[in-house]
């Protein structure tokens, strides 16, 4: 009786092991950091355009690095082969993740690029992508022919994938480990985190990939340098055999953004193929799109008969909330997408946004408010005496970077709380005061929310020097302060970036 009692007992015990090594929904990270000062780290999702919707209900999740410098993630919106990154302080890398992933990554804060390593389940991806063999360096060049480009490129093709099949065999005797200049970094991933098969398709997939990636980018970089050249583009040439309509339903998904980009690639470069046999000419001299309308409904239509079903449906939703995040709904597509989307997952989500837009404003669980100049002003000054720190966002722009980071601006001022009072101001154009309220519910973003119109408001954006926070590339967002006496700092560290130091100096106006 003892034994069977035992023998249960060990059981319960592997099962219990088993759960926690392994995820069946969802990812888990832990982290262990050195050199940290308890920074506040955050796992934000990287699609091909930022800012866009994500369709399996992920939002970026965020813990504070503790004194012993460990943090923990946890999330159970995860998919397969999408692409994520961490970021602490001004640092980030990338992961990408699967469904299951029980990762611990250990790195030093100072060095990251070169400390970083994982363990666990999932581990292999990780480390195997940070290696150099695996960093192609394939940008234009103007020496370069079509010929002796793609050359370049098939030959980093097959050395990736030779090197990639070399450790996924665990064949450390092989001369590629033996002569490798980081041979021992190699070995470690093969017997630390030897690669699942799954995680060795995925990365095989990647590797492979690569011509439709970068080739069909190269005409178009040799157009602008010969804009004359009315030499005929010949599809039959062998630089574009990788272009094979035979092949493109084996993208059976496009979580990962660089999968998504070479659809993009396959249609624009079909499109291309589709105007020549029409007999217009297509010249070295003007290769590319020049009737986007046209082309929008070309594509829509190959792709409906040309992708795997699912691909569709996540490249078409892709490429609609593309616009539609930033407010812009292209209604002629929306309607096209609806009657031809097979999954209610991207569905619902676009319906649920285009709803938000369409009654956010109506809400009244969220504190939002419209101000003008003097209504701010007023607002202002009523807060004199007090230590407040003005989070300036366009909601517009707000993807590119406020959406990703609001676990750092949340737990920015629970740590402040009391100390320092945040006030949000949106700054837009006045017809994107819908999308406003719809980016501030669709995220669950708590606190007291303004919106001033960008529209003859030129005194207020000059005083916070805000004149570029409607550019896409600055991020959508800047940062003041404004001490107890009315002094203000303008264009200050975001929330993940201020340290305590640099508060009190904001709070004392030392600040050089």
């Amino acid at each position: 009786m003892k034994k069977i009692d035992f023998a249960i007992i060990i059981i319960i015990l592997i099962l219990i092991q088993g759960c926690t090594n392994t995820f069946n929904n969802g990812i888990k990270i832990v982290g262990e950091v050195t050199n940290s000062n308890q920074e506040y780290v955050y796992l934000a999702h990287q699609p091909l355009y930022r800012g866009n919707l994500n369709f399996d209900g992920f939002k970026s999740i965020g813990d504070r690095i503790d004194d012993k410098g460990n943090f923990t993630l946890i999330s159970d919106k995860v998919i397969d082969e999408a692409d994520y990154w961490i970021q602490v302080k001004d640092r980030a890398f990338h992961l990408i993740l699967f469904n299951g992933d029980n990762i611990k990554i250990k790195f030093d804060l100072k060095d990251i690029n070169n400390s970083l390593f994982a363990q666990g389940n999932g581990a292999g991806k990780i480390n195997i992508l940070r290696l150099p063999q695996f960093d192609s360096n394939l940008s234009y060049d103007t020496t370069y022919t079509m010929d002796t480009y793609k050359l370049c490129v098939d030959s980093v093709i097959e050395s990736q994938l030779l090197f990639l099949n070399v450790i996924f065999k665990k064949d450390l005797k092989n001369e590629i480990v033996q002569n490798a200049k980081n041979k021992q970094e190699i070995i470690s991933i093969i017997e630390d985190s030897p690669l699942s098969e799954k995680e060795y398709e995925f990365l095989k997939k990647k590797i492979s990939i690569q011509d439709i990636y970068y080739l069909e980018g190269f005409p178009s970089y040799l157009s602008q340098l010969r804009t004359n050249d009315s030499s005929k583009v010949e599809f039959s040439n062998s630089y574009f055999t990788c272009f094979n309509p035979a092949a493109y339903k084996d993208f059976k998904n496009i979580s990962y953004w660089q999968f998504e980009d070479c659809i993009n690639n396959i249609l624009k470069m079909e499109y291309l193929k589709s105007i020549r046999h029409e007999n217009q000419q297509l010249t070295y001299g003007n290769f590319g799109i020049d009737d986007y309308s046209k082309y929008q409904n070309w594509r829509f239509n190959y792709a409906k008969d040309n992708l795997n079903p699912e691909v569709f449906d996540a490249y078409c939703a892709s490429e609609l909330t593309d616009g539609l995040s930033m407010g812009d709904l292209n209604k002629t597509m929306y309607e096209k997408f609806i009657q031809n989307c097979s999954s209610k997952k991207y569905i619902n989500r676009i319906n649920s946004f285009v709803d938000l837009l369409n009654n956010g404003l109506n809400d009244t669980v969220y504190n939002l408010n419209t101000l003008n100049s003097q209504k701010l002003d007023s607002l202002l000054k009523s807060k004199n005496g007090k230590n407040v720190y003005v989070i300036i966002w366009s909601s517009q722009f707000a993807g590119a970077s406020i959406i990703s980071e609001l676990p750092s601006i949340i737990d920015f001022e629970k740590e402040n709380l009391g100390q320092i009072e945040i006030f949000n101001l949106c700054i837009d154009k006045e017809k994107y005061k819908n999308l406003w309220a719809a980016r501030i519910i669709d995220n669950s973003w708590k606190g007291n929310h303004n919106f001033l119109p960008a529209e003859n408001n030129d005194s207020i954006i000059n005083l916070f020097s805000a004149q570029n926070i409607s550019g896409f590339c600055d991020g959508g967002a800047t940062y003041s302060f404004i001490d107890k006496n009315g002094n203000i700092s303008n264009n200050i560290e975001a929330p993940i970036l201020m340290t305590k130091e640099k508060i009190n100096q904001y709070r004392e106006n030392t600040v050089r």
